[in-house]
């Protein structure tokens, strides 16, 4: 940086200078940014309206589909025991419908528990390896019992393998002699049972047990039946002996094991892959319901059984076979037992002879062109449902329609009145005029006088003939006396435009598409600014560039001035006190 000297001789405030010589540079760029700042303002106005065009766009195409414009309803008696929906096509009146039954859906279930059932030759075996859903710990478990009015308390031992009381039929017998003969342990039919001639009561388990044996074997929480004055028995709330749902199929409790080692089988034509040492139940139900077949599978570990539910109502079976190997017979599922479904049934007052109408699911849209039934409780009421026009749906479409209308002529005022960023902007009152025309113009010469938007109540306002207004009841009026008239003012398509007059939605929208098209003014105008922006740019960066250049020359010329002042100065200074010295001698 070079070596600046402010005012140092000349007594000048160079630097002071320099910056107000600068600040005359600078104008140039201060008049550029200015013109920035007001393009961008113009071009925020334009985009602003345009984003107001693309909701009266909106607003416009639902007034060109039948939906809003045709709009029909249906309501029934009781909606819990039947629905109804009209479409477009429906014709108004009324119908007498019964539900008699509702559809079902098929279901296939394991024809036995697959699980290996608990039974006599499992005593010897140890209780931590029996087939259980959950491994039997050991540790201590519990439970009281009441004998001649005296409730009295046992704890049972299970030990860890060659212990004293890890067998099955060991466990059994301690529990007899922890009560001292009065309660004896069995198992039967997959199920464990404690039996008593003397007791009145018997509970199982207590907060502090560390064995979950009665509870791996649903004893905790059984109900005591008695037997009579005294006795009674608690027997396993559920089978006791079930498969794994998460160890792999070779070692989950089968009752018969999958052979071989690997297989498929299909289910409703879709075939799922197993392999014995790698999944798991529960991989292969997951497989199941992911493989397209229309159903949901899942396992019961209550019945020990596995079930497949169809995903649909009807009374179409589940088709399954084995394709290689024997898993589906290892989970009874080759020959399970199909609870059908059922089908909907409907009786139509008129229809198909008064004979039910039945439907796979509970909709029935064959019935009635248009309409829509929907069985939801069976009834032997019959429902009416009554089919008319829905007209509140034009009539909302057409409110919110002259809405957004009303705030595209707010918003090109706004940015046109004198003193606004476009003040007397040509385009956009070109654009004005031209959407006001399309509002308000005649479309055609339709019968019975519906040939334009006011003919329907949509007119100009009161108070300021610019913005629109609904007279709702003139509306509604014009829908009764013919909907269909009304709904081809909005939206008639232009099929023959030398003899078909086309619908002002219809209108609207292809002129809005045309507006916001690539050559449209909004897209022509943000391709201006923009180019004109970039253009701005370039001269401020070049002018700034200049006046860098005329700074740095300016601080180097005002320098060597006061250094060459400076110089002079002393050399004066020199010979003033040469003087000096002459003069005193």
């Amino acid at each position: 940086m070079a070596l600046q000297l402010s005012g140092l001789a000349s007594g000048m405030d160079t630097k002071s200078v320099i910056e107000q010589l600068m600040a005359l540079e600078q104008q140039p760029v201060l008049a550029m940014q200015k013109r920035q700042l007001s393009l961008k303002q113009q071009n925020d106005a334009f985009q602003a309206i345009s984003k107001r065009l693309t909701d009266f766009k909106t607003k416009a195409t639902a007034l060109t589909r039948d939906a809003t414009t045709k709009a029909m309803k249906a309501t029934t008696t009781d909606a819990a025991i039947l629905g109804a929906t009209a479409g477009t096509n429906a014709a108004p009146g009324s119908l007498s419908v019964t539900v008699k039954a509702l559809a079902s859906a098929t279901k296939a279930t394991s024809t036995t528990s697959v699980g290996t059932a608990i039974g006599p030759a499992h005593l010897a075996q140890d209780v931590t390896t029996l087939p259980t859903a959950a491994t039997i710990t050991a540790g201590t478990f519990s439970l009281s019992y009441t004998v001649a009015g005296v409730t009295q308390n046992a704890s049972v031992t299970v030990t860890a393998a060659g212990g004293g009381t890890n067998t099955l039929q060991e466990v059994l017998n301690a529990i007899g002699t922890a009560t001292g003969g009065a309660i004896t342990a069995s198992v039967n039919n997959n199920r464990l049972k404690l039996t008593s001639a003397t007791a009145t009561n018997i509970q199982i388990g207590s907060s502090g047990d560390t064995s979950n044996f009665m509870r791996a074997t649903y004893m905790q929480g059984a109900s005591f039946a008695a037997a009579g004055p005294a006795g009674g028995t608690v027997t396993s709330s559920q089978v006791v002996g079930t498969l794994s749902t998460s160890k792999t199929l070779a070692t989950a409790g089968l009752a018969t094991a999958p052979a071989p080692a690997s297989g498929s089988f299909a289910v409703n034509g879709k075939t799922v892959a197993w392999d014995s040492a790698v999944d798991s139940l529960s991989d292969v139900l997951a497989r199941i319901n992911s493989a397209g077949a229309d159903v949901v599978a899942s396992y019961s570990q209550v019945d020990d059984k596995v079930l497949l539910t169809s995903r649909t109502t009807g009374s179409a079976a589940i088709t399954f076979s084995d394709t290689s190997g024997n898993l589906l017979a290892a989970l009874g599922m080759d020959v399970a037992q199909q609870a059908r479904g059922t089908d909907a049934r409907i009786a139509v007052a008129g229809f198909n002879g008064g004979a039910d109408i039945l439907s796979a699911s509970n909709d029935f849209s064959s019935v009635v062109p248009g309409v829509t039934l929907t069985a939801r409780k069976v009834d032997v009421t019959a429902q009416t449902v009554t089919i008319d026009r829905e007209q509140s749906s034009l009539v909302d479409a057409a409110k919110a329609f002259v809405d957004s209308y009303n705030s595209i002529i707010n918003a090109i005022d706004n940015a046109t009145v004198k003193g606004a960023p476009n003040a007397g902007d040509p385009r956009l009152a070109g654009l004005k005029q031209k959407v006001t025309m399309l509002m308000t113009g005649r479309i055609g010469n339709y019968a019975e006088g519906y040939d334009s938007l006011g003919a329907l109540g949509i007119s100009a306002s009161k108070e300021d003939r610019k913005h629109l207004q609904v007279d709702e009841t003139k509306l509604n009026a014009a829908l009764v006396a013919n909907r269909d008239r009304v709904a081809e003012l909005f939206q008639r398509v232009d099929t023959s435009p030398t003899v078909t007059p086309v619908g002002v939605a219809r209108k609207l929208v292809a002129y809005l598409d045309e507006a916001q098209s690539t050559s449209g003014v909004f897209k022509t105008q943000q391709q201006m600014v923009d180019k004109q922006t970039q253009s701005l740019d370039k001269s401020i960066k070049r002018r700034n560039e200049q006046i860098e250049r005329k700074r740095t020359q300016l601080q180097r010329q005002f320098t060597r001035m006061e250094q060459a002042m400076a110089k002079m100065q002393s050399q004066q200074n020199a010979f003033v006190s040469q003087m000096n010295q002459i003069t005193q001698r």
